[in-house]
């Protein structure tokens, strides 16, 4: 592979070109990359539509068994497949070449494509071969001859990098859900899914485009995809992004980033050690085992298949250790291929996945003899990547923030893609499962309509047009219960975004409302204009941290409404845009009336003491412009009915708001300037730890109005808001200038990994601490008709929070160091539903 007599000409080949396109104008080089690429598709790939399927299967033929997981490919081209558990495999080709079936200890076999009739299924008989006596003569001088060859490993994929600037595949994802019984089980039958040890079975089919660019820089669409009728297609949501791929330095397994055995620092992670050497063909493929170094780190064990002279990486089985498996749910193992795939356009081979498997397992034992009303639930997923086209000019803004998407046509029920791309058949097993699941929902029962109303009600309030719950019911001091209606729609015009929500505050009895109509420039979604028009209850500077529903569950249940109030009623006009893909920026001109209010109820289920006093502001008509900036470094996978974060890997958030407003220019009865700047820093650390680093900053050049003052942070009654000090009390420190800094260290599951305590193995640690200070002008503190205590000198805290409470509780335990009241240490808790 990387010796190949002419590399070095394709290497200088190579750089002379990239030379000269760098000096020439960029029209030039778009045209050499434009016919660079016509120049590939001409002598690699046939056109689509001269491409036919064949089916066949592949067994052993001494035993006659079929062999699952054989690379089935056709020379000279990216296209390729694997077999199926029984052996089966569909593979599209074109009129000429040969097919070649290989498989690791076996000697691969070919055939012309001319030989493989239209519609009669082929057969390939594949001899086992030889294993050579254990031992490497080149590496007799090695202490370790598997750690001198790993070494090798790791060095041919970093000069595999250098060759390769990015790639494009077609994706295959094949996901079963399973439920086994518990009988077989214990007979150890539950890989290929005997159809009688299977209880329940669900196969979701996908294909996708994906797309990779140096350094590290993914994009994946789903573009079409099949599922069980009884199943709604929102749910089908598999991609072959997420896959492990052990050629990575970081596997991704569940919620964990593993080190990787062929990262640059594996030695310090893995022990590796020469099982025996084998030939593969014409090959010598060496096999090497991997087993973790420590106990307590999440790591994996298995076995690598090296082959010789390349050094490539040709086969994987891998497992996580007993800090990724637990009793319950665990990661039950990787199975990776590789295979060779040439570039047209410098002749250079790259080593490429193949094939992806993963299994995972849920044991629901209810009798520990494993008796006949218990079950297994499993989750396999078979990911195959063919028709590999590298080096390409791909256009920069195709990686933009999301890295999964949905294309609009995945489910127009165009059968083309499933005919023309390679793809895995479904197995005997697999085709009778989907038929009983079909059929129940074509003639469906009383307990499947149940059933189909819980799956869809979920993905039908989704694409309503309702908005969030607060607009339909809250609860404060000032308004009591609020009840009412939302609405957002872009049926009306595409690029055209309406909302209105209306309600009534049943403390106070007043009505409020709000609408809002966002015009776009394009179906992209990326410069917008609109117009906004409220009547509203606002909450000053604390409470705008908190999530809109705090407040609710605070005053309900515990008569301790954390956030201060003061109405409004005005318009707004704004633009919006993205200059670019990870930062939006936000123009609003605000003209309102803000007026103080009371509260008026006392109403709680719990608790007896009184409410707060709502503090009262100054009122006026503001008339403000308003600048906003956010920068999000996370990538997002967006499956159309939601969209969400990746926060496996480090990422940086930082959003700022600048607000200015006067009384000559603006007309305004105020006259102030005010900057607030919120940022947040995840940064993945060693052995699945995570680091958290929030910073909030605040400050005024001018006297500010009370409802414009800004406030440290704190707990309530316990629960901790997201920006919030665990002891730190409510709106205990303010001022018209503040800056907080607060870090958090996750250090997952220690309690398992240093002191073996098995009952707290699902348990995570966390320390923590922070620091803020505040102060406030003479000219605010006038303004001001409640004192105002201010942290000139800063305040400082320090705990511990132990995770993993119902899987989205921690408890914190926080010491106040600084400022003390006598009652310094705090029990607090944190959820993500708040």
């Amino acid at each position: 592979l990387y010796n190949n007599p002419t590399s070095s000409m394709l290497r200088n080949h190579k750089k002379a070109l990239f030379r000269s396109m760098k000096s020439s104008s960029t029209f030039v080089r778009i045209l050499l990359c434009f016919f660079l690429l016509l120049l590939a598709a001409g002598v690699s790939q046939s056109h689509p539509a001269d491409l036919r399927p064949i089916t066949g299967r592949v067994i052993d033929r001494e035993t006659k068994q079929p062999l699952p997981g054989a690379n089935v490919m056709q020379s000279s081209t990216t296209r390729g497949t694997v077999t199926n558990a029984d052996g089966s495999f569909r593979l599209m080709v074109s009129p000429n070449g040969m097919i070649v079936v290989s498989m690791l200890g076996y000697r691969p076999d070919t055939m012309a494509v001319s030989s493989a009739a239209a519609g009669q299924e082929i057969l390939f008989r594949l001899n086992p071969s030889p294993v050579i006596v254990p031992g490497v003569t080149i590496f007799s001088d090695a202490p370790n001859p598997a750690d001198e060859i790993m070494h090798r490993v790791i060095e041919a994929k970093k000069l595999l990098g250098k060759y390769l600037e990015s790639y494009q595949f077609s994706g295959y994802v094949k996901t079963t859900l399973d439920g086994m019984r518990p009988q077989n089980i214990l007979n150890q039958d539950t890989v290929d899914g005997a159809g009688d040890s299977l209880w329940f079975s669900m196969v979701f089919e996908t294909m996708t485009n994906g797309y990779w660019t140096a350094p590290d820089r993914f994009k994946e669409e789903l573009v079409s995809r099949r599922q069980p009728k009884l199943i709604p297609a929102e749910y089908n949501l598999f991609t072959a992004l997420r896959s492990p791929n052990v050629l990575f330095d970081e596997l991704p397994i569940m919620d964990r980033l593993i080190v990787s055995p062929t990262s640059p620092d594996a030695f310090a992670h893995y022990r590796f050690v020469l099982l025996d050497t084998i030939a593969d063909g014409a090959r010598v493929v060496w096999k090497i085992g991997v087993t973790p170094r420590v106990a307590y780190e999440p790591l994996v064990q298995g076995t690598l298949w090296v082959q010789d002279v390349s050094f490539s990486l040709v086969r994987a089985h891998l497992a996580g250790n007993e800090q990724i498996t637990k009793p319950a749910f665990h990661f039950a193992g990787i199975k990776q291929q590789f295979a060779p795939f040439q570039d047209s356009i410098t002749g250079r081979s790259f080593m490429m996945p193949i094939e992806t498997r993963i299994r995972y397992e849920i044991a629901n034992m209810r009798k520990s003899n494993g008796s006949a009303d218990s079950i297994m639930l499993s989750a396999s997923q078979i990911c195959l990547y063919s028709d590999y086209y590298f080096n390409a000019a791909l256009p920069p803004d195709l990686f933009d923030e999301v890295r999964v998407a949905v294309l609009p046509t995945a489910d127009n029920g165009d059968t083309t893609v499933w005919e023309q791309r390679q793809r895995i058949p479904l197995t005997e097993v697999e085709r009778r499962t989907n038929t009983r699941l079909d059929s129940i929902a074509e003639h469906p029962s009383t307990a499947y309509s149940a059933i189909s109303l819980l799956i869809k009600a979920p993905i039908v309030l989704a694409k309503s047009p309702l908005t969030t719950m607060y607009d339909y019911y809250h609860f404060n001091r000032v308004q009591g219960s609020y009840a009412g209606i939302g609405l957002t729609t872009n049926r009306l015009l595409p690029v055209t975004i309406l909302t209105g929500r209306t309600g009534y505050g049943i403390a106070n009895e007043r009505w409020y409302y709000g609408g809002e109509v966002e015009q776009f420039t394009s179906y992209k979604r990326r410069h917008s204009v609109g117009i906004e028009f409220h009547r509203s209850l606002q909450c000053t500077d604390a409470g705008s941290t908190l999530s809109e529903m705090t407040p609710t569950i605070m005053s309900l249940l515990f008569r301790d409404d954390p956030s201060d109030y003061f109405e409004n009623e005005g318009w707004s006009l704004f633009a919006r845009a993205h200059i670019f893909p990870r930062a939006k920026i936000e123009l609003r001109f605000l003209s309102e009336r803000q007026t103080d209010v009371r509260a008026w109820t006392d109403f709680s289920l719990f608790e007896r003491a009184n409410y707060r006093i709502n503090p009262a502001i100054q009122e006026g008509r503001l008339q403000s412009l308003a600048f906003a900036c956010t920068y999000d470094s996370r990538d997002y996978l967006d499956f159309g009915l939601f969209r969400m974060p990746d926060v496996s890997r480090e990422s940086w958030v930082c959003e700022a708001s600048f607000e200015i407003t006067d009384r000559k220019t603006l007309g305004s009865d105020f006259d102030f300037s005010r900057i607030l700047v919120l940022s947040e820093w995840n940064v993945p650390t060693s052995s699945n730890t995570t680091l958290n680093v929030k910073v909030r900053g605040g400050w005024s050049w001018s006297a500010l109005p009370p409802q414009r003052i800004f406030d440290l942070v704190g707990s309530s009654t316990g629960f901790v808001p997201d920006w919030g000090f665990n002891a730190l009390k409510t709106k205990e420190f303010s001022g018209d200038k503040c800056l907080s800094l607060y870090v958090e260290h996750n250090l997952g599951n220690v309690f398992h990994r240093w002191g073996d305590i098995s009952f707290l193995e699902d348990y995570t640690l966390s320390i923590m601490g922070g620091g803020a200070w505040s102060d406030i002008s003479e000219e605010s503190r006038r303004l001001i008709y409640v004192p105002v205590q201010t942290a000139k000198v800063v305040y400082w805290e320090a705990g511990f929070g132990i995770g993993g409470l119902f899987d989205a509780i921690q408890l914190d335990f926080t010491s106040r160091l600084s400022h003390k009241k006598g009652d310094d240490f705090t029990v607090g808790l944190r959820t993500s539903f708040l």
